[in-house]
């Protein structure tokens, strides 16, 4: 099955917010100030929403500026479905 690249990152970014998203990786994308700040906005969504509340309201937020260093080390890590066979 061949997938396309919105495929392919639809499916890297599901699969990095469900096993890497974390405190590290917000700093390591955002840097000490801006992860911090975004972080903060995520642990209350959390609190407030659960996991997937959290992400879907963190996402919708986030600016044009940085939902793409989201999305591009979500595909730096996964690779959609590239690898799944092998």
């Amino acid at each position: 099955m061949n997938t396309t690249n919105h495929e392919n990152e639809t499916l890297s970014y599901m699969i990095y917010m469900a096993n890497r998203w974390s405190k590290f990786e917000c700093i390591h994308i955002y840097g000490k100030d801006m992860g911090k700040h975004i972080w903060s906005k995520y642990e209350e969504y959390y609190d407030r929403c659960g996991m997937y509340g959290a992400i879907s309201k963190l996402v919708y937020e986030l600016d044009s500026t940085n939902l793409p260093k989201l999305l591009n080390r979500a595909c730096e890590l996964y690779n959609g479905r590239a690898n799944r066979n092998k």
